[in-house]
């Protein structure tokens, strides 16, 4: 497995099986003691709990510490400090003092108290340590901690859990030789035993719990951590909630077991919220008892907060990155390669915007004054903002970690465009856009910018040359080794995604939104614009025009769309169409009995789904003025009817006004008009349904989007074949974000051939080449029975993750980046452990998560993934 280094620091998540919580000299808290910490017992079995340090033979201080006056602590008395220390560390331990100090110093010079420890007496695990003189804190600022030097190489500095202040103080004598906060590894495995202590009996603490997205009526159940300050075990919480802390909303008091819960240990109450009501706001849990008795913390300390977005309407995020470049700068090629393979990866679920800017002695023919109000607020290139938010370097990795969460979004409002050529000379183009928003809005204050994109611009004059510092560099990513390869500057470069033409790009047209509108209203504007004089434009048939909804009052941009411009003349045809007959009662009304078209990708295409009886007669309708214009069959046989036989099935056939359509056998069929050429082609469905294929066409495309999509808009699934895609019986916003993780690759919509298990498994490392080949009979569902194994002497715990391919060598990690895929977890340091509470359960698998699995070494499982799904079970084969 690749090892992560940050801040120079070095994390071994598999500890030394001798590692135990009981110490060899064990001391036990007598009448009016007990061990205090910000460093839990449950921690030590937390899944980041690990050796922290600088592989080196150095001095090592670490301490926490103990506010001034705390109430808890601030009249208590110390009279020994626990320990814990890796099995690996104690035989490179020359010297190990503990101390207490008002203030950090080094090397135990100078502190309050300071004593040596016997060598003889460590063991791996906890070591509990008596003073020698009880240490009185009398309401001090206090730190307690320990100066350790080692004559070999090691990590010698225990910690884990979640960081809490004041729970992590370090230096060294190799790096960082200040004192500083330790923020990013957890606590510091410490704990002193203190007499007097001012401890309440019941007191549990509360975090808060994110943001949250949900429609109108989905199932929301998250997970709430809680935190034991008290002197009792807890045993159960109880809990009310509130909506942006308003009493009056509070609900019923809800009572849940805890797991008897520790002293500084932690534990997440699954809580279901109420979203049948449309909210943007705070969701307060307030834990109110503790084993049944008045929560003894503040209420501030005892409520957990969450960010909550209910809607009835959930419209998918499009972000919008603008890069800020220019062609004489020389660092700004990695910005170039950032655009690039974001647009290869996101397509049109991102619009990208590269604006140039130059001037004086370093021109830019790609400069448009029409960007300058962004442009005047850019420092340094180059630079990028994503929805105009904080400046952010544009290379592949920065953008595509800012991009990744933002797509599992939605905002508030959305905006579709569309454009075509309002003269044959192709000198303006008539830009129609239409907003819609999730809430009522009373005060809105919101505009729509016009972006004109051009690809494929090029030139040989001054100016067009591309500057690179990258020039015969080594030590960079690969996907920079084509501009280490040439030389500075670089001619004949072909720019992408260029701003050539911008209208209102700070704020957008002063009431292209109206200040007041109603949920899922159409909100539409309309602009027609001149071209004329836009010198940068090379080559019309490669604009596209987007627009950016933003939100004035902040400056961001909270949604966005993109297309490209129909020609000049362009004929509009039809955009509603319905299907009637029989098999409804020839129901034409609003609300009910018709089959609903719905757009595809293809211009003037048309589909619905639906079920027809054998003999079935139908129509196709579409509004005309007050009334309706009606589309059957020619009536050439004499009956009233055109009749669809078999052979008449996939082809297009002639809607004109006269007899019905009648289908000679039943089934399920497609429905397909042709705006254009005004036919109807009958399409038979069957055979397998394809993962996110909503329409049943056989390919996932961004149809199944729209279908979907307008479902939520009109809660009306007539038509949809497979709109559940995600299997849950539901169709909502996830099933959205579904397909489009399988637009996006994050979804394999046609199962791999191979599956493996990477790791320490069945005697295997962490080789890239080296996999456990799964099981399969349908490309779909791979099973194998692995068990895990140590990567060393004494390592307690194994890891493994999934690939759908391997690599050539052992090393070569970056010919299968993109081919492994995992568990998801809390933050991108934590491995998914597999516990009782997870076997036998469907455990999501992503693509863009390449966290391990971590699980306890020697143990037989059997593993089930479905590639289909995206799921793992994991069973346990010994106990």
């Amino acid at each position: 497995m690749k090892k992560t280094v940050l801040l120079l620091f070095a994390i071994f998540l598999a500890m030394s099986s001798q590692l135990q919580n009981v110490s060899a000299t064990t001391i036990t808290p007598a009448e009016g003691e007990m061990w205090w910490g910000y460093f839990g017992d449950n921690d030590v079995n937390a899944s980041n709990f690990g050796a922290f340090g600088y592989d080196s033979q150095a001095d090592y201080e670490a301490a926490i510490r103990i506010v001034k006056n705390d109430p808890v602590m601030g009249g208590a008395t110390i009279k020994a400090v626990r320990l814990w220390l890796n099995a690996t560390t104690i035989p490179k331990i020359t010297s190990l003092k503990i101390w207490v100090s008002r203030i950090l110093r080094n090397n135990a010079q100078g502190v309050t108290y300071v004593q040596e420890v016997d060598l003889s007496t460590l063991t791996a695990g906890a070591n509990d340590i008596a003073l020698t003189t009880p240490y009185a804190i009398n309401n001090y600022n206090n730190y307690v901690g320990f100066t350790m030097t080692l004559n070999g190489q090691d990590y010698p500095i225990m910690c884990g859990g979640e960081y809490e202040t004041n729970s992590f103080f370090f230096r060294s004598s190799v790096s960082q030789t200040s004192w500083g906060s330790v923020l990013d590894h957890g606590k510091l495995a410490l704990q002193v035993l203190a007499e007097g202590v001012q401890m309440p009996d019941n007191y549990a603490i509360a975090f808060d719990f994110g943001t949250h997205y949900y429609q109108k009526d989905d199932e929301a159940i998250i997970p709430v951590k809680i935190q034991n300050k008290g002197k009792n075990p807890i045993t159960s919480v109880s809990y009310i909630i509130t909506d942006n802390g308003d009493a009056s909303t509070a609900t019923p008091e809800v009572t849940v077991p805890v797991d008897n819960l520790q002293y500084a240990s932690s534990q997440s109450i699954n809580i279901s919220f109420d979203t049948s009501v449309p909210m943007k706001g705070t969701k307060n849990v307030i834990f109110t008892k503790v084993n049944g008795e008045a929560n003894e913390a503040t209420t501030e300390e005892a409520t957990a907060n969450g960010e909550f977005y209910i809607k009835e309407f959930m419209f998918p995020k499009v972000p919008v990155v603008e890069e800020f470049t220019g062609t004489w700068c020389g660092w700004c090629p990695r910005g170039f390669v950032g655009m690039e393979m974001a647009h290869e990866i996101y397509g049109d679920r991102v619009v990208l915007i590269a604006a140039h800017s130059g001037s004086g002695n370093y021109p830019d023919p790609m400069q448009i004054s029409d960007y300058s109000p962004i442009l005047n607020t850019v420092s340094g290139f180059p630079d990028s903002r994503i929805d105009r938010g904080s400046d952010l370097d544009p290379n592949p990795e920065y953008l595509q970690n800012a991009l990744n969460p933002l797509l599992e979004t939605f905002p508030d409002g959305k905006v579709d465009i569309t454009a075509k050529w309002d003269d044959e000379a192709m000198s303006k183009i008539n830009i129609n856009t239409s907003s819609m928003f999730a809430y009522n809005e009373q005060n809105a204050n919101y505009g729509i910018a016009l972006v004109l994109i051009e690809d494929g611009l090029h030139g040989t004059s001054t100016g067009w040359a591309q500057y690179n510092y990258f020039s015969g560099q080594s030590g960079y990513p690969s996907y920079m080794s084509w501009w280490c390869s040439q030389g500075s500057p670089v001619s004949g470069v072909t720019y992408n995604h260029v701003a050539v033409a911008a209208w209102n790009i700070q704020n957008g047209f002063n009431g292209s939104v109206p200040t007041s509108f109603s949920a899922g209203e159409a909100l539409p504007f309309n602009y027609v614009a001149d071209i004329t004089g836009k010198t940068v434009i090379q080559d019309k048939t490669q604009l596209t025009v987007a627009a950016l909804l933003i939100d004035r009052s902040t400056g961001k941009i909270i949604n966005a769309a993109q297309t490209t411009i129909k020609p000049y003349g362009t004929v509009e045809v039809p955009s509603e169409f319905y299907l009637v007959g029989t098999f409804n009662d020839w129901n034409q009304t609003e609300n009910g009995g018709r089959l609903v078209f719905t757009a595809t990708e293809n211009e003037g295409i048309y589909e619905a789904q639906g079920t027809l009886q054998a003999g079935a007669e139908f129509k196709v309708i579409t509004p005309n003025g007050d009334g309706w214009t009606w589309y059957g069959g020619q009536d050439d046989n004499g009956v009233g009817y055109f009749l669809i036989n078999s052979d008449l099935l996939n082809a297009p056939l002639a809607m004109v006004d006269g007899a019905n359509f009648r289908i000679e056998n039943g089934g399920e069929f497609t429905f397909c008009v042709n705006a254009n050429d005004m036919t109807l082609t009958v399409i038979p469905m069957g055979g397998p349904v394809v993962p996110g294929d909503v329409n049943g066409d056989g390919v996932v495309t961004a149809t199944d989007v729209t279908l979907l999509y307008n479902y939520m808009l009109n809660n009306d699934d007539e038509g949809m074949v497979n709109g559940d895609v995600d299997g849950d019986g539901n169709i909502t916003s996830a099933d959205v974000t579904f397909i489009y993780n399988i637009l996006l690759g994050n979804v394999e919509p046609t199962p791999q051939e191979n599956v493996y298990v990477l790791g320490e498994v069945n005697g295997n490392t962490w080789g890239a080449a080296t996999g456990v080949q799964m099981n399969t009979t349908n490309g779909k569902v791979f099973t194998v029975q692995v068990t895990t194994t140590s990567i060393g002497d004494g390592y307690a715990t194994s890891y493994f993750a999934l690939t759908k391919a391997l690599a050539s060598t052992d090393d070569n990690w970056d010919e299968i980046q993109d081919k492994r895929f995992g568990p998801t977890t809390a933050d991108e340091f934590t491995n998914f452990v597999i516990s009782d509470a997870v076997l036998g359960q469907e455990i999501p698998l992503v693509t863009t998560d390449w966290r391990a699995f971590e699980a306890p070494t020697g143990t037989v499982y059997n593993l089930t993934v479905d590639l289909e799904h995206m799921t793992i079970v994991i069973t346990k084969v010994n106990p």
